[in-house]
């Protein structure tokens, strides 16, 4: 996913952020098994100018913007070995990793899931007290529970297939 706030060109900065399916312990060299290297390629690939915007543009002087990767995970046995490839530093609370990788100036945060909810559930936390939910537990489930899971899998498959042709091959083969 690549984000950008506004229309206009050129770009302050290119954010990429992959979002990897919980509990992924698969992880491992390559561009489809390791999603810090997935995001970097991204980058990497905009950067070349193949990539263009939603309304169909190369992103001009791409080369010189800076570049954040987000990466959503489990940290898993897997995932926290390739982390160690890229001298990324575990953060404080010890739920994700973050570091600059000067041959790619770019930014990298791997961000639990944990992590993540944790952050959302403090940020809110004021917000809900005010409007008198205190006892509020946000949950998140990103592919149903395990009863649902196939029925859920088998529904996103048949909306997406009428998209097939504007899929790239990795998003195809997932």
């Amino acid at each position: 996913l690549l984000v950008n706030e506004g229309e206009s060109l050129p770009l302050a900065s290119l954010t990429v952020i992959e979002i990897k399916r919980p509990m992924r312990n698969d992880i491992k060299a390559g561009e489809d098994k390791d999603p810090i290297e997935q995001a970097l390629d991204y980058i990497e690939k905009i950067r070349e100018g193949s990539v263009k915007t939603a309304s169909g543009r190369i992103i001009p002087n791409a080369s010189n913007i800076p570049g954040f990767c987000y990466i959503l995970c489990d940290l898993t046995p897997s995932l926290v070995k390739r982390v160690g490839k890229y001298d990324l530093k575990l953060t404080s609370d010890k739920m994700g990793y973050f570091g600059y990788n000067s041959n790619y100036h770019t930014y990298i945060e791997v961000i639990s899931f944990d992590r993540l909810l944790n952050n959302a559930k403090q940020r809110n936390r004021a917000f809900f007290d005010k409007l008198g939910l205190k006892k509020i537990d946000l949950e998140i489930n990103s592919i149903g529970c395990a009863n649902c899971r196939k029925e859920y899998s088998t529904a996103l498959r048949e909306y997406f297939s009428q998209y097939k042709d504007e899929l790239c091959p990795t998003c195809l083969e997932r």
